[in-house]
């Protein structure tokens, strides 16, 4: 069995390879194309959300912050008010006993002047 293959049998051959690879070519690189587009959009879905999200999380911490400093503020506009220091308890200990001893004084007195007429 002997094959005879003439010049333009070969050329056409040969071309229709060639447009057969072109054609599979130009298939694989259209699915690569739709495949990184895909990915494309996916990333850039991706990227919005993560977006929003961190803009939600910066709008929380942002009324976090200024619920906490509101708290703060009050905490010092009632500490003076609620807190009683040690200084203080023991100045009015002292200014208390002062007083109650000057009248007992004034009561001895009184007792001794009516005790002597």
């Amino acid at each position: 069995m002997m094959i005879q293959l003439e010049l333009w049998h070969l050329i056409s051959l040969l071309v229709s390879f060639l447009a057969a690879m072109g054609a599979f070519g130009r298939v694989l690189l259209a699915q690569f194309e739709k495949r990184m587009a895909d990915r494309f959009a996916a990333q850039d879905q991706l990227r919005n959300e993560l977006h929003k999200v961190t803009l939600q999380t910066i709008q929380s911490s942002e009324q976090l912050l200024r619920q906490l400093e509101r708290d703060h503020l009050n905490l010092k506009a009632e500490l003076p008010r609620e807190y009683w220091r040690r200084e203080d308890a023991i100045r009015e200990y002292t200014v208390m006993h002062a007083k109650l001893d000057a009248l007992a004084g004034k009561i001895d007195s009184i007792n001794n002047r009516g005790a002597t007429a």
